[in-house]
């Protein structure tokens, strides 16, 4: 009896034994050593893809607040370049002590070229730190805003010729664009000293014509190698008969003047003045059945001038009324009492 009494009180023991055990026993597995899970999302991505100019936000959150601050690791690749394409507004990614969220935001650039879409690529981790983030990896696509309708790799938006392949040094226009005869004379009035329009002091058929040759478009145009052509009312069996110089840049809403010879005398508006030394042949411009051509360096012909269409003995100049826009007139019909204004604007003024 007193055997039974023993055995009944040692399974009691151990029924306490294996209670106590199960409540206290495991104390080693303590919630803080299980690994929380990260999360990556953006509720600024339209489909992953967002626009220049625009600034988007990537979150992480945990499942469950930490004890210490986290830092989640980010990896940056892709075709987009830092600095240049997107710029970083938060230097990293750290959820602190006690919270279960931060963001990075960032920022994509207007950088004015024409690229085409680029990617940026992220990859987060916290090794040891997290059971894992997901998704590890996220790819932003940054949609190109800078359209280039005639794809010559100047953005419409800078392009002053959208719909026309050109290059950057002349505003995105083809090279010529812009260039027109403002101002011919070709008929310099023989009374003493009223055709003397290169300001010498000395009349001359010849020498004392002229073409005011103007760019009217928004950026400066080079004119290195451009000739002045004359030729016959079909433009055929033309003859040069002079050449801009090397280094001739025409910049933009201005003017450049050529005279037949001479030594011309005066400040002309501040124009560049050039003459064309062909003895006394000058531009050799004809009074009837003629047409004044300018044509590039490559021989294409950018502007033309027909005398042939206007009176055959003006004695003054032929200019566009207004400047820049208008149809030819006598010049006296646009500022009464003057023949000719070269390098300047009808009434005298610079351009």
């Amino acid at each position: 009896m007193i055997l039974n009494r023993i055995k009944a009180n040692c399974w009691k023991f151990l029924q306490l034994a294996i209670v106590f055990l199960a409540a206290f026993g495991f104390q080693s597995c303590k919630t803080d050593d299980i690994l929380p899970i990260a999360e990556i999302s953006s509720d600024s991505l339209n489909g992953n893809r967002i626009g220049e100019g625009k600034t988007f936000l990537i979150r992480a959150k945990l499942n469950g607040p930490m004890s210490a601050d986290l830092q989640i690791q980010v990896q940056i690749s892709g075709s987009a370049i830092v600095g240049e394409d997107f710029q970083l507004l938060d230097p990293s990614l750290i959820i602190a002590a006690g919270k279960d969220t931060a963001i990075i935001r960032i920022k994509i650039l207007t950088d004015g070229k024409v690229e085409g879409d680029e990617t940026i690529k992220l990859s987060f981790s916290a090794p040891g730190k997290v059971e894992g983030v997901y998704p590890a990896n996220l790819a932003i696509l940054i949609s190109d805003i800078d359209s280039d309708q005639d794809n010559d790799n100047i953005p419409d938006a800078n392009d002053l010729c959208p719909l026309d392949s050109g290059n950057a040094s002349n505003g995105g226009c083809p090279p010529g664009v812009g260039l027109i005869f403002n101002e011919v004379l070709y008929d310099p009035s023989n009374t003493v000293l009223d055709g003397d329009a290169n300001g010498d002091g000395v009349y001359s058929q010849e020498l004392d014509s002229f073409v005011e040759i103007l760019n009217n478009s928004q950026a400066p145009t080079d004119i290195s190698g451009y000739s002045i052509w004359d030729a016959d009312t079909t433009e055929a069996n033309g003859t040069s008969r002079f050449t801009f110089p090397s280094g001739t840049i025409l910049q933009a809403k201005n003017c450049v003047v050529v005279f037949g010879g001479g030594t011309p005398t005066g400040n002309f508006g501040g124009a560049s003045i050039f003459v064309a030394q062909n003895g006394n042949t000058g531009l050799s411009l004809n009074n009837t059945l003629e047409t004044i051509l300018l044509k590039d360096k490559d021989g294409k012909t950018i502007a033309s001038f027909g005398s042939y269409l206007l009176s055959g003995n003006p004695n003054e100049s032929y200019t566009r009324n207004p400047d820049f826009t208008g149809g030819f007139v006598q010049h006296a019909g646009a500022n009464p009492g003057k023949l000719f204004s070269p390098g300047t604007k009808t009434n005298g003024d610079p351009f």
